[in-house]
């Protein structure tokens, strides 16, 4: 595997958002089981591999049970319910120990995320108040790199009404990489493979266990 240059630890940080409804799987996807581990135990497994040395926080709801997580990592909870990621992002934000930095932002339903693409991000965020994979149209927020200093922007949109978290790439300087460029450390694009539905679940469980059958 290629070594990739990535910043120092003093300057990075994980953000991984899991306070939503989880309405279209009707069960709290942090909680779903992918082998012998859940969704967000295994994100945050692949956070650390990129990122061995950063400050990783899970941002959850208030009243959120969330499955036994690795000892030194930090909950917090959000201050307005019902606020949609960018609420759990301005949480995770507020609670750094150590800023300025870059964070990695990340939900809980892409469990084949891949710490390459965790690093390659890092490398593309130099100068950049926020590094944001686009597909065309389509952006990926919740597979980005912002900096910590957003968090004023954040507090504004939100004090304002404003919930979507893609709205805070139309208000910084934001460099958009296609989604090829991520094929460099992940082939495939696992890492921006939503699981958001029980079909998508049950999906996911039979793609893993066609991939452990003997040839």
């Amino acid at each position: 595997m290629t070594s990739r240059h990535m910043p120092s630890a003093e300057r990075t940080a994980a953000i991984i958002v899991c306070g939503g409804q989880s309405s279209r799987m009707g069960h709290d996807k942090a909680l779903l089981q992918i082998g012998s581990t859940t969704f967000l135990q295994r994100i945050i497994s692949t956070v650390r591999q990129a990122l061995p040395s950063a400050e990783i926080l899970v941002a959850a709801a208030v009243d959120q049970q969330l499955p036994p997580l690795p000892k030194g990592l930090k909950v917090c909870r959000d201050s307005e319910p019902n606020a949609g990621p960018l609420e759990g992002v301005r949480a995770g934000l507020q609670a750094l120990s150590c800023v300025p930095c870059r964070v990695f932002l990340t939900g809980c339903d892409t469990p084949l995320l891949q710490p390459g693409v965790i690093s390659l991000l890092f490398e593309q965020s130099d100068q950049a108040a926020a590094v944001l994979p686009v597909d065309g149209t389509r952006e990926f927020p919740l597979c980005s790199v912002i900096h910590s200093s957003l968090l004023e922007a954040i507090d504004s949109m939100l004090a304002s009404g404003e919930r979507r978290l893609r709205q805070l790439y139309c208000h910084s300087a934001v460099r958009r990489i296609p989604v090829d460029v991520l094929r460099t450390a992940d082939p495939q694009l696992l890492s921006l493979h939503n699981v958001n539905s029980a079909d998508d679940y049950q999906a996911l469980m039979m793609q893993l266990k066609a991939e452990q059958k003997p040839c």
